[in-house]
């Protein structure tokens, strides 16, 4: 092995040599040109040492020192780095033709993939008919609408199978449960058929093949800077690809010979599955596209649609586990959009900001291929005053320009917000954001990626209540990288403990658990499953918030649409749901107590107190003097009032009962509500006769006030309406009040 690297060495210093003089040569006859700034290279390996096993972060950290553009020898590679949205706007819109080529990794020569790959082709009459192919038969918004039921079925598998999980107590491991969904939505969308099943070890182990194909073309390979090694393979990474895409292609072809045996047969009726469009352009331009191309479009697809939308997903995740107040934020939007229990639709998706803003927010911070795919330049190009020599790689580095803090404001947090009320999408319009690249060779695929990772983690966020494993903390994550194709998470999520609302019972759901002390109860509940959740109450959902970020949400930000009352069936008693000096005298009245060596009833003084505030600024008298007993007589029908409101009622639960009232809550209230308002409606009518008296002065208290409002008003604002509103001020003010000091 060392006499193997010793000759190996000996013929790259040998090459090296005659390169060297012939670029010299070269260089005698030409006229000098601009170089790209960027680190000087060692001789023979150039840059690679500075490469790292993180690429797109040891770029990242170069260009901070050599600029948004710069140029780096790998090996014998010229190698041109795209570090910012301008650079990038330039190389992918202005120059888009000149730099529409790939410079072709090595690897992807497996099978000769490259020579009928749509990603890998050069722009050619081949590559425009693949291309043609993707966007008029397979992601044309037509199609993708036609499959919405599909995709919304495997969703629903994915939440069966972390129910069946969750029940078994174990942890989710997000990446391969999203990678099993999107693998079957395609094998269903392109074949009709499921690859296999959510709870096999099948989709483990094509998983394993495809990222092992992702794995391996993301290597730095010698090849790749060293082209005279070529024939040689030294690391093996061609050979070992070429037999993951044999042992996909076989696949494929089985598939495929199977189904051109079935149109054969008579009275064979096409299922108008991706398969069936693609054979039958097959048949219908004959040449164009063969059946060699057909299977490596198939590789394609199941190879860069599966990986790197579940890396997405297990990236969005992540993020969201470690931003709780991001996860409930995405979580009150879900419920208030589609409403608590109901299934997210694709539609739903235009209806949700910040979903869709954490999505952006994923892609910015985690883009699924760091450096896009490399391109190549075939001519000499001027670009920015620097001549870009032809034959060189070109990186963007995505990763770089979405961590730009030129563009960005603290651009390393997660901050799904910075999105709200933007225009800035993945389209490739906006240069700050292209995880899917730009220009022509913009991802064809990007029509479902989009609409799969928004349904999958609205889903999921939706459907569950979500933690991290025992002992980790959001500060604690590991959220490390490893790079290759696709940027995959160094470590799977495993987020543990994860639980839905409380399970309700047949019949009356979750009253058991009330208890005699609700608010107690609640606050338990809470602690297990979340501080928004949901409980069937009989046969009402109440949704029940313990926490002041998302009371924030729900009382400030979205105070409009949860503005109106859930009223109870005992304040329908009166139809009362249809119109919904004084410190001086309680401390005399506590100093008579003291004189008298008498202990002081704190409750029943403050009580007085309250009531005859509100009694004087609503009608100049006094309702009760602070020695006499009156305010406790008003006070024990107030305390009445309040305790029947509070009580749990059947037939709040059971609206079916409202015209029995079992618990005969409605019918005392009507009782105490009589006497209160009875009292008012005097006062009410002394009030209007000694207005019609001549030479009448107005008080100015509030009832003169609301008289007159009524007058103005007729119709509007009537005497019931004012008796009410009395009702409201004096059982609410004084006993929230008296109860408070106390």
């Amino acid at each position: 092995m060392t006499e193997l690297l010793s000759c190996i060495l000996c013929l790259l210093l040998a090459w090296t040599l005659v390169q060297g003089l012939l670029s010299i040569a070269r260089g005698n006859k030409t006229s000098p040109r601009k170089l790209l700034p960027g680190p000087i290279p060692f001789p023979i390996v150039g840059n690679l040492f500075e490469l790292g096993s993180n690429p797109h972060k040891s770029l990242a950290q170069l260009a901070k020192t050599h600029g948004p553009i710069m140029s780096l020898r790998l090996g014998h590679i010229t190698t041109i780095v795209i570090s910012s949205a301008t650079m990038a706007r330039e190389v992918l819109q202005k120059h888009d033709l000149s730099f529409s080529n790939r410079f072709v990794p090595d690897a992807l020569r497996a099978q000769k993939h490259n020579q009928v790959s749509v990603a890998w082709l050069p722009v050619s009459t081949q590559w425009r008919n693949l291309r043609k192919i993707c966007n008029s038969h397979i992601f044309t918004s037509r199609k993708l609408d036609a499959n919405e039921s599909l995709r919304r079925c495997k969703v629903q598998d994915l939440l069966r199978n972390v129910q069946e999980r969750c029940q078994a107590g174990e942890a989710i491991n997000i990446g391969q449960a999203a990678f099993t969904t999107v693998l079957n939505l395609l094998s269903n969308t392109i074949l009709s058929v499921d690859f296999t099943d959510p709870n096999s070890d099948g989709a483990r182990e094509f998983m394993e093949v495809v990222l092992s194909i992702m794995e391996e073309a993301g290597k730095p390979n010698f090849v790749d800077y060293f082209p005279v090694l070529r024939k040689m393979d030294p690391q093996g990474i061609r050979r070992r690809l070429t037999a993951h895409f044999e042992t996909i292609i076989r696949l494929f072809d089985g598939i495929i010979e199977q189904r051109l045996q079935l149109r054969k047969e008579h009275g064979f009726l096409i299922s108008n599955d991706m398969l069936d469009t693609l054979l039958s352009i097959c048949e219908d331009n004959s040449g164009e596209i063969d059946r060699t191309h057909l299977k490596h479009l198939l590789l394609d697809l199941f190879a860069a649609g599966t990986d790197t939308s579940s890396s997405t997903l297990e990236w969005a995740m992540a993020e969201v586990l470690r931003n709780p107040e991001t996860l409930m934020k995405a979580k009150v939007e879900l419920q208030q959009t589609i409403g608590k229990g109901n299934p997210l639709q694709e539609a739903d998706i235009a209806r949700l900001p910040y979903l869709q803003a954490i999505v952006k927010e994923t892609f910015r911070l985690h883009p699924a291929i760091p450096f896009l795919l490399p391109r190549k330049v075939e001519a000499d190009i001027e670009l920015w005053g620097y001549e870009i020599p032809k034959g060189a790689q070109v990186l963007v580095n995505a990763w770089a320009i979405g961590r730009d803090p030129s563009t960005w404001t603290n651009p390393n947090s997660f901050v799904p917000e910075r999105f709200l009320g933007s225009d800035i999408n993945v389209k490739g319009r906006d240069f700050e954001l292209i995880p899917f690249g730009a220009g022509r060779r913009i991802c064809p695929g990007l029509p479902m990626a989009i609409r799969m990772v928004h349904l999958m983690l609205g889903s999921l966020i939706h459907s569950f209540d979500w933690k991290l494993e025992d002992g980790v903390t959001p500060e604690d994550m590991d959220m490390e990288d490893k790079f290759g194709l696709t940027l995959q998470k160094a470590h799977p999520l495993l987020p543990a403990n994860f639980h839905q609302d409380p399970i309700p019972f047949p019949l009356v759901g979750n009253l058991i658990e009330i208890g005699n002390k609700p608010h107690k109860s609640l606050a338990e509940l809470a602690k297990t499953h979340g501080p928004i959740m949901s409980l069937r109450l009989g046969h009402i959902t109440t949704i029940v918030i313990s926490s002041a970020t998302v009371a924030t949400e729900v009382l400030q930000k979205q105070d409009l649409s949860f503005s109106n009352r859930f009223i109870t069936d005992a304040i329908r008693a009166h139809e009362h749901n249809q119109v919904s000096q004084k410190v001086q005298d309680l401390l005399q009245d506590v100093q008579e107590s003291c004189r008298a060596n008498r202990a002081i009833d704190i409750s029943r003084a403050a009580f007085k107190t309250s009531l005859n505030f509100l009694s004087n600024t609503l009608f100049s008298v006094d309702f009760a003097d602070p020695s006499s007993d009156r305010a406790r007589e008003f006070k024990e029908v107030a305390w009445s009032i309040m305790e029947e409101v509070g009580k749990p009622n059947l037939v709040d639960y059971f609206p079916m009962l409202t015209k029995i009232d079992p618990q005969g809550i409605r019918r005392r209230l009507t009782a105490h509500f009589g006497k209160i308002i009875r009292v008012f409606d005097c006062m009410i009518d002394q009030r209007l006769h000694l207005r019609k008296e001549n030479g009448f002065i107005t008080k100015g208290d509030m009832l003169d006030t609301l008289l007159s409002i009524s007058e103005e008003k007729s119709g509007e604002f009537d005497k019931t309406d004012i008796e009410h509103l009395l009702l409201d001020l004096f059982v609410a003010g004084t006993e929230t009040t008296s109860s408070t000091l106390e």
